[in-house]
């Protein structure tokens, strides 16, 4: 019962700071289009996102792992990736 209550817990969490980074990537997007061309703000506001979607998870929602904070990187980076190289 308990860790069905953490999972539920932790699932809340993760669609908070997902909703938190996806409105970093608009807003940001939205400040970068006002300078740079559409494509670079794109580019910019992905970036936004993603830097903001690890922070939160990392921070809030799965805590501080065992591993080490280069390898956490990599591993966000090749997910998110993937998960681009996916949708285009």
């Amino acid at each position: 019962m308990l860790r069905k209550l953490s999972l539920k817990s932790e699932f809340a969490g993760f669609l908070v700071a997902g909703g938190l980074a996806a409105l970093a990537n608009v807003g940001s997007r939205m400040l970068f289009n006002r300078f740079a061309s559409y494509p670079v703000a794109i580019v910019l506001a992905y970036l936004v996102g993603m830097i903001t979607a690890f922070l939160l998870m990392r921070g809030q929602v799965f805590g501080v792992r065992a591993k080490r904070l280069g390898s956490e990187i990599t591993a966000f980076v090749a997910r998110e990736y993937w998960t681009l190289e996916a949708i285009l």
